[in-house]
């Protein structure tokens, strides 16, 4: 562990600020944490399982970031339920345990700051969607920290709101991936990628449309209708609403088409 004149910056709120130096400076290194999933970081050259443990959350809050973190966040993060001082000094607990085990060597910390600059999966889908690389986001799934299922307080919080972040990185980066597909005209890889994205969330209307529409262009009618049919069902169960027009006519269009492929009794050659 290491010690350096920071500033006390890093994140406001919850959101994530955006920091392109430490983000090239950590994509240089070998990867030790991946986020994405159940989760796991490389610690003493041995890859653990995310726990719901503090260091566990404070070195994986520390990795998603990539920059400085002012100590009185950290605190205020895994410790939220105690005094500061308390909080602050549990900090400088952790902080000093994990150097003496050397098992985040690349943790470095101020009296007012600290930093874990390592590489990750979500810097890399970060990354993707940063400089447009959309067809690298289909190479990440799952949810962030998804093995911390029950996590709460403040660190819980800031999980929660992170996590749809990452879904909306994962959705604009496959939806704009298979636009590109669509505009060559290979349908085919456009299907497998938003037949991905719409496990994700069956009630996104833009998803839905536009994998009905690939699914049509593959002559997979069949199977455009029924999940057409899926999305109009959860639809009602969950929201109560019916699809956009748009969505409709599509179905219909489709089922149209369906109806003409299947000759008539008067249309089926004769033997």
């Amino acid at each position: 562990m290491a010690d350096q004149g920071a500033t006390d910056s890093g994140m406001e709120g919850g959101a994530l600020a955006w920091n392109p130096t430490a983000l090239r400076a950590s994509l240089a290194t070998d990867r030790c944490a991946e986020l994405l999933g159940h989760g796991r970081l490389r610690l003493a050259s041995t890859w653990v399982p995310v726990l719901p443990e503090r260091r566990f959350q404070f070195l994986s809050y520390l990795a998603y970031v990539a920059d400085w973190v002012p100590r009185y966040r950290l605190a205020h993060l895994l410790w939220a339920d105690l005094p500061e001082e308390a909080a602050r000094r549990n900090l400088r607990h952790l902080i000093h345990t994990l150097g003496r085990r050397a098992q985040a060597t690349e943790l470095e910390a101020t009296a007012s700051a600290v930093r874990w600059s390592v590489a990750s999966d979500a810097l890399d889908l970060r990354e993707a969607c940063s400089s447009g690389r959309w067809h690298d986001v289909a190479r990440h799934r799952g949810d962030l920290l998804g093995g911390l299922v029950t996590c709460g307080g403040a660190f819980g919080e800031w999980l929660t709101g992170e996590r749809e972040h990452v879904r909306q990185w994962r959705r604009r980066g496959l939806l704009r991936a298979a636009a590109e597909h669509g505009d060559r005209g290979d349908h085919a890889a456009a299907v497998g990628l938003l037949c991905d994205l719409i496990e994700d969330d069956i009630t996104d209307e833009e998803v839905a449309h536009q994998t009905i529409e690939a699914l049509a262009r593959v002559g997979d009618g069949h199977r455009a209708l029924a999940l057409f049919a899926r999305f109009v069902s959860r639809l009602r169960e969950e929201y109560d609403v019916e699809p956009c027009r748009d969505t409709r006519r599509l179905a219909e269009s489709i089922r149209s088409d369906d109806d003409r492929s299947v000759p008539t009794l008067d249309q089926r050659p004769r033997s």
